[in-house]
């Protein structure tokens, strides 16, 4: 009597599988992805984008959220100003074009980017010192310059008391029992090759009056 040996787990489920392959059962896995997600990976790839950051979806659909609300506000307020209570295609044509007029800017023409580089590139660049190690530049002509600059701390100085005027007016017209300052004496100093006397000095001197006490 012969017996057979019967199919393992693994025979069995591969056997499954070459069967379904060959009767073109496969079926994919669900994908769980919300449909805007596809969509703008589908429009990616339409653009020759096949592998990108992970958060670039997440930021596409961020612009395009804000941007649908954006148009179709807009929108309302046409729609109001016409009278009418729904939005029609006008409507959505007039906001879209406002958006484009204030918030896109077309890049300049070619012709013109061409004519600025051959311009700039018509500068020579200073020659770079023989020196050992990495030769580069000055640090000026480096994109790794710093390119903005600090405004300094403006220090308000102090403000400057005025000198006190220095003449006899102020003497005379202190008040009696007032302290006078020393920067307010005045003395009064006699042409030379006179022959005044120690008495004419002292009268031609003032004397400070003391302060109050």
């Amino acid at each position: 009597m012969t017996t057979h040996p019967l199919p393992s787990a693994t025979d069995a489920s591969a056997a499954g599988a070459q069967a379904a392959a060959a009767n073109g059962a496969t079926t994919a896995p669900a994908d769980d992805r919300p449909r805007d997600v596809r969509l703008v990976e589908l429009m990616l790839q339409t653009a020759g984008i096949h592998d990108c950051d992970e958060q670039v979806i997440p930021m596409l659909l961020e612009f395009g959220y804000r941007y649908v609300t954006d148009v179709l506000t807009e929108a309302l307020l046409f729609a109001d100003h016409a009278g009418h209570a729904d939005i029609n295609t006008d409507d959505v044509k007039l906001a879209i074009q406002s958006r484009v007029n204030h918030s896109f800017t077309a890049p300049p023409p070619k012709d013109f980017l061409l004519e600025l580089a051959a311009k700039k590139n018509e500068q020579p660049l200073p020659l770079v010192g023989e020196k050992y190690g990495l030769r580069l530049p000055p640090q000026q002509f480096t994109l790794t310059n710093v390119n903005y600059t600090i405004a300094p701390k403006m220090v308000t100085p102090p403000p400057v008391m005025p000198p006190l005027p220095v003449g006899s007016s102020e003497l005379a017209g202190a008040r009696p029992g007032t302290a006078v300052g020393a920067s307010s004496w005045v003395a009064a100093v006699p042409p030379s090759g006179g022959d005044e006397t120690d008495e004419e000095m002292d009268e031609a001197t003032p004397t400070p009056t003391p302060a109050a006490g």
